[in-house]
């Protein structure tokens, strides 16, 4: 191999470890930041859930439970009206982008929400 090949074979080499590490970085502390936020996921009762499942398969809008401060702070500084929430084509929306299943777990408290499901809530606004 000549010495011109070799160094653009170094610079390739060197560019796509850089990239990779600041790549790591990023994720890494996307995901610290995320995680350390303390914006606690209000929690409903399975029972709650059920209902409200049902009552949206009928076509009605789903009253959800108060925001704190902090809820709205965080749901405005995503670019989301929480009043919105309420409405019947929000709720539609966010079922078809998120699913059922998925919102239960959410609700329930079994599970945090994830970049995935906020890029998904994020469509419906």
């Amino acid at each position: 191999m000549s010495k011109v090949v070799k160094g653009i074979l170094i610079v390739f080499v060197t560019i796509v470890l850089i990239m990779l590490i600041g790549l790591g970085l990023g994720l890494y502390y996307f995901n610290k930041i995320i995680n350390s936020s303390n914006i606690e996921v209000p929690v409903i009762e399975v029972q709650e859930i059920q209902e409200n499942v049902s009552a949206y398969n009928e076509g009605e809008a789903v009253e959800l439970p108060e925001f704190t401060e902090d809820q709205e702070k965080a749901l405005s500084a995503l670019g989301i009206d929480p009043e919105k929430l309420n409405e019947p084509a929000t709720q539609n929306c966010i079922v078809e982008n998120i699913g059922e299943e998925r919102i239960t777990e959410l609700m329930s408290g079994k599970e945090k929400p994830g970049i995935t499901d906020i890029l998904k809530f994020k469509k419906c606004f």
